[in-house]
């Protein structure tokens, strides 16, 4: 399951009733919302959407983790970009397979990495038209 924040940014569409929105009370503020800038039909009044158009620069980069810790580790950090606007031709990789365990650290921070986050880096050229 993506989380609804990924899903929005990614896919450009959320629906009112996504699973991470259960157990909230913003069904009633998300309908309102998607009914005030929809003017699609009553079926896609039940989606929240934008048309920015992103991308994300890691989709397609072996990037196995952005965050570390000693009891968590996945990829909680993006870096998305406006396909129409930019072009991405170069990004930081992961941290090698075994650096932790060659390092003796069980995650982050530590004096290698002063954050629990793995940087991201993107270098970007403007999209030609």
């Amino acid at each position: 399951n993506r989380s609804s924040d990924l899903e929005y940014l990614s896919a450009g569409r959320i629906g009112v009733k996504h699973p991470d929105f259960m157990n909230l009370a913003y069904e009633g503020f998300l309908r309102r919302f998607a009914e005030a800038s929809s003017s699609s039909s009553l079926s896609e009044r039940d989606v929240v959407t934008h048309n920015l158009n992103l991308d994300s620069v890691y989709s397609s980069v072996d990037m196995p983790f952005t965050n570390c810790t000693f009891d968590f580790t996945g990829i909680i950090d993006y870096t998305f970009y406006t396909k129409d606007l930019l072009t991405p031709v170069g990004a930081l990789g992961k941290v090698s397979d075994d650096w932790f365990a060659r390092n003796k650290m069980i995650g982050c921070p530590n004096p290698h990495f002063p954050s629990d986050h793995v940087p991201l880096f993107t270098e970007f050229e403007l999209a030609t038209r």
